[in-house]
Formats: C-alpha cells, structure tokens, sequence
C-alpha cells in the first residue's frame, strides 16, 4: 500500500487518537453504515446494522451483532487496537526511547504481564510494546532488558492474539527484520 507521509501517524499523534474519547474519535473517522452479508437469517440483509471505520489509511469492520451501536462499540475497539499496532511510522527513527505514559506505570511495576483486552488502556500498551519491538528489531531479550518482563512472557503475550502475532510478523517484514 503507498502510503503518502502527511497520512503516517507519528507515534505523538498515535497515542494522540489511543487517548481520545470514543465519541472523539468517532467524529474523526468516516463512518459506513452498511447491509451484512452471509448467515443470519432473514433478518440480516433487511436492517444496515454493519459498520466500517476508516482513519486515514486505517479502516476496521465490524458486523457480527445484530445491534449498530454494538458494532460500533465493537468496531472502535478493533481501531484502537490497528492504531496501536500501525507501523506506518516505523523509520530510522525506531532508536528513539519513548518514555512510558503515565497510564501505564502501574502495569510496569510488576514482573508479569498483567492487562486485559477489556482495559481502556490496553491499546495504549500494546502502541508501547511494540515501539519496544520496532527499537529492538524483534529481539525479546533485548526487549526484556528494556521493560523488566521475561523474553518468553513477551513473546507469549504478542502469541496469543492472532492480530497482535500477524502485526508483529508484518512489523518485522515492515522494516527487513530477519527471523
């Protein structure tokens, strides 16, 4: 996909939209409201329940409930998590340190990997996690050494969600990372 530079994120402006209000970062979307398709029953093609969200060169979709404000909801999560795990900024400037967000001290005091999917901030720790990932080039080690958690918990916790595991292995073609 080409990218034009004006519509990279810049990590500033990454946490700038993890941080927004839902209804804020609705209201900077495009918003398609669309008829689903596939199973469902007679209801389905009858009611546009089905959502697309597009953020610059992001667009998420959601239309498994039966509900639009669901699938709202449900489709801001999934941005949230795509603008957390976009590489499109990922440069020379990968060496840069970003300091942690204040948000997530608490979840850095530990030496396990506690968080849920369901946490507000979980997008904002996954966007810090893999700044973590790009400057280190995928080394876990190196990565451990930086955030006090073990190599195998992180690579673990990048692992176990099929998205998190595909924007890695992209991140790592991304940027020629070997391995």
């Amino acid at each position: 996909m080409n990218r034009s530079v004006k519509d990279k994120y810049r990590p500033n402006r990454r946490l700038h939209y993890l941080r927004m209000p839902d209804e804020k970062l609705l209201s900077a979307c495009r918003v398609d409201i669309y008829k689903a398709t596939g199973k469902g029953g007679q209801k389905k093609n009858k009611t546009s329940n089905a959502v697309r969200l597009t953020l610059l060169h992001l667009s998420v979709t959601e239309s498994k409930s039966r509900s639009k404000a669901e699938n709202v909801r449900n489709a801001l999560k999934k941005l949230r998590l795509s603008i957390a795990t976009d590489y499109a900024d990922v440069t020379n400037e990968q060496d840069h340190t970003t300091p942690l967000p204040q948000e997530l001290e608490a979840y850095f005091s530990s030496d396990k990997i506690r968080i849920s999917q369901k946490n507000s901030v979980y997008p904002l720790f996954v966007a810090f996690l893999f700044d973590a990932y790009a400057r280190h080039k995928g080394d876990w080690s190196a990565m451990s050494g930086d955030l006090g958690f073990t190599a195998s918990q992180l690579r673990k916790f990048f692992e176990k969600t099929p998205e998190l595991n595909r924007a890695a292995i992209g991140l790592k073609q991304f940027i020629g990372m070997e391995g």
